[in-house]
């Protein structure tokens, strides 16, 4: 067996057990609504259970789905002139929660704008919520992720910093994050869950908006920084770094 078919059997792995896990909690919730009677206050539980492992389903679904059509490069954008700082600033204020619920000191350094992109602002958000929640999950208790923009009027760039306290990268491991299989054979995946698709999804979509995307980290236990840097269509005013 070469190298590329034990990591599509790794990744295959990994699906079959994300999937398995809400499977068999639906499965079990189920049950337990056969069982009882109605107005049993085990039912409200077990369709709050059920509701939270459908979401979890979908939301691995769609994931696949994503990574499919850019795969197959029928990913259609609808371009429109956006304002990043305001961007960043809606999807650091929807992440805010997360990060507080998990005590993870969360800030932003935004400036006030406008920095503008040609871009879709849906899969803007959703590059941003991809890194925001790779941050989050790789980042213990105690710990700290900023989230900046920068504008580099020399290159007409805008670069996004997403920078946690986390755990930190293995040096042969940064140039492979973006690697759906590779990501989803090593054992940084299978410890922590998830389909390493988040990053692959990432890369896609920064690359379909002509930009870049790269990670920075000084070793395990170090933290980790991710730099997307897009072509910026409208110069940025002195900084002032709005903080949520």
């Amino acid at each position: 067996m070469n190298d590329c078919e034990m990591c599509r059997h790794g990744y295959l792995a990994v699906l079959s057990h994300e999937l398995r896990n809400p499977l068999a909690a639906l499965s079990n919730s189920l049950y337990v609504l056969k069982m009882i009677q109605p107005g049993d206050p085990r039912s409200s539980r077990a369709m709050a259970v059920m509701d939270r492992q459908i979401r979890q389903i979908t939301s691995l679904v769609d994931r696949l789905t994503d990574a499919a059509n850019l795969d197959q490069g029928k990913v259609r954008l609808c371009w429109s002139s956006t304002n990043l700082c305001e961007v960043l600033y809606n999807v650091g204020a929807d992440h805010e929660g997360i990060f507080a619920g998990r005590e993870i000191q969360f800030c932003t350094q935004i400036p006030l704008g406008p920095i503008c992109v040609s871009a879709d602002t849906a899969v803007l958000t959703q590059i941003l919520s991809n890194l925001l929640q790779n941050a989050a999950q790789f980042t213990p208790p105690g710990g700290r992720v900023i989230l900046a923009l920068e504008y580099d009027g020399e290159a007409q760039r805008a670069r996004i910093r997403v920078q946690d306290s986390g755990i930190g990268l293995e040096p042969g491991l940064r140039d492979r994050l973006f690697e759906p299989f590779i990501q989803a054979d090593t054992s940084l995946a299978r410890t922590h869950g998830g389909l390493g698709l988040g990053l692959t999804l990432v890369k896609g979509f920064v690359a379909l908006h002509g930009g870049s995307v790269r990670a920075e980290s000084k070793g395990p236990g170090l933290g980790s920084t991710f730099i997307v840097e897009l072509p910026s269509t409208g110069a940025a005013p002195a900084i002032s770094p709005l903080a949520l």
